[in-house]
Order: structure tokens, then C-alpha cells, then sequence
């Protein structure tokens, strides 16, 4: 079995890279860090992965990273894990629309794009697996995280229709959605203005990996990482749109409490 994985010199999509190999697939690197690949690499071994670098933004970018890593696997992709994301927190109005522009491009166009010109090859495995990574952001609306949140919701969207469409080309459709996790994208000035000052629990990249392990295993479409977003999912199911609001402004900054809310990478 093989494993692509775009975001992967790092955090979780290099934590899933590990965990794979270590279970005998054979893996696809993908990510814009050179470097970071080459770690990688050398660090799993040339045997066991194909290191591609890519822009998930770029169209011929990814055509030629799948067709590299596809030269390995006998022209197919059992698995795509749409992990690449990039991460602006603050105010609207003090991030650039620049800003705005690039993570709407990575986190939501390069999903679409990796998936679009992934398919021809998952439709030759046996049983294909389409893996997006979501976020706790895609549960409800966060402040300071408003663009990076709407595209988690897109995710999620994209998943759901996925999940129906693609179903008659045997293709399973799933998104992993995990709370914060210790990662660069949360650390240092963008922790701050998350508020993850105030958060007791931090996943790591491993417990992701192996939840994803896990999802593979099983027939589910959103795989909710951690007891307060499982709970926090089943309470926005069951509650007014006024209610989920406040308790929205009780698990961010916008109010004093601790976050139950989160993030990945």
C-alpha cells in the first residue's frame, strides 16, 4: 500500500510519514521545504519514500509530483492526505489581503487541486482513500482566525460532497479534525493571539498519525480528535444558533475561559 502525503517535512504530515513506514507502506513526501524533504528522506530511507517537491497551489507543480511518486507504485495512489495548510491569526483588518489571498490558495485551492489531479490514480487502487485535514476551526466561526476558519469549513464541505460524488468511483472520503496541536503553526506570536496561553492540553503530531491510522481502517467521514471536540461537535448539533455564539465567545479569547477550540500542523 503507499501514502501520499502533501505538507510533509513537518508536525503532523511528517509524524504520519514515520507512522506509515513503520507499518510497511511505502510513502509520498510532498511539501515546498527542500530541505525539510531531504531530512525526511534520509531519516526513512530512499527505499521506503518518494520525496516530491511541490506547491499545492501550482498545477503543474503537483502533476509532476504525482507522476513522480506514481513511477514507484505502479501508476496508482491508494491514499492522499491533504495535510499542506498554512495558518494567519489576528484581527481581520491587520492581516494583509495578500495574507488572506495565500491561505485561501494553500488550505482550500491546494485541496482541490491535489484531489482533482489525484484521482486517475486513486481510481486504479483497489480501495482508494481520500484523507483531508480539517480542523476544530470548521466547527463554528472563530474570531481572529475568521479566514483560516472559513477555509477549514470549505474542507469539510468539499469532504461531505466528496463523500457522495465520489462513492460510485469506490473512493472513501474522510476528514480528520483535531483540536490544537504542538506544532510551529501554533507556536511563539500566533499561540499568543490563539489564546493557547490559556490551553491545558495540546495534542501532539504522533496522536494525530495514529488517528489517522485508525480512520483508515474504518468507514467514517469526519474524525473528531479529542473529548472536547467530540463534545463540542454534538452540542453545536443540538443547540440555537444564539447559544453556539456565546459559547463560541466563552471558548475563545473574546472571552475569559479556557479554548475549547482548536487547531492542527
Amino acid at each position: 500500500m503507499n501514502l501520499f502525503i502533501t505538507g510533509a517535512a513537518k508536525g503532523i504530515g511528517a509524524a504520519t510519514a514515520r507512522l506509515f513506514v513503520e507499518k510497511g507502506w511505502f510513502v509520498g513526501l510532498g511539501d515546498v521545504d527542500e530541505a525539510g524533504l531531504m531530512q525526511m528522506e534520509e531519516e526513512l530511507g530512499k527505499e521506503h519514500v518518494c520525496s516530491c517537491v511541490m506547491d499545492v497551489t501550482d498545477v503543474e507543480s503537483v502533476k509532476l509530483a504525482f507522476e513522480k511518486f506514481t513511477s514507484h507504485t505502479g501508476g496508482k495512489i491508494d491514499a492522499l492526505l491533504n495535510n499542506a495548510g498554512i495558518l494567519h491569526a489576528g484581527p481581520f483588518d491587520e492581516i494583509s489581503l495578500a495574507q488572506h489571498r495565500r491561505l485561501i490558495d494553500i488550505n482550500f485551492f491546494g485541496v482541490v487541486n491535489c484531489a482533482h489531479q489525484a484521482l486517475p490514480y486513486l481510481e486504479k487502487s483497489d480501495r482508494p482513500l481520500l484523507i483531508n485535514m480539517a480542523s476544530a476551526s470548521s466547527l463554528y466561526g472563530i474570531p481572529n482566525l475568521a479566514i483560516y476558519s472559513s477555509s477549514k469549513f470549505a474542507v469539510r464541505g468539499l469532504t461531505e460532497a466528496w463523500d457522495i460524488e465520489l462513492a460510485h468511483k469506490g473512493i472513501q472520503v474522510m476528514d480528520i479534525v483535531p483540536k490544537y496541536v504542538q506544532s510551529d503553526m501554533t507556536a511563539g506570536e500566533t499561540g499568543k493571539k490563539m489564546n493557547l496561553d490559556r490551553e491545558k492540553t495540546l495534542l501532539n503530531p504522533e496522536q494525530v498519525a495514529q488517528q489517522i491510522w485508525k480512520a483508515i481502517h474504518q468507514k467514517k467521514l469526519h474524525w473528531y480528535i479529542g473529548f472536547e471536540i467530540k463534545l463540542f461537535a454534538l452540542i453545536l448539533g443540538l443547540i440555537p444558533p444564539k447559544v453556539k455564539r456565546i459559547i463560541t465567545q466563552q471558548a475563545s479569547h473574546y472571552a475569559p475561559s479556557y479554548n475549547l477550540l482548536g487547531d492542527q500542523r
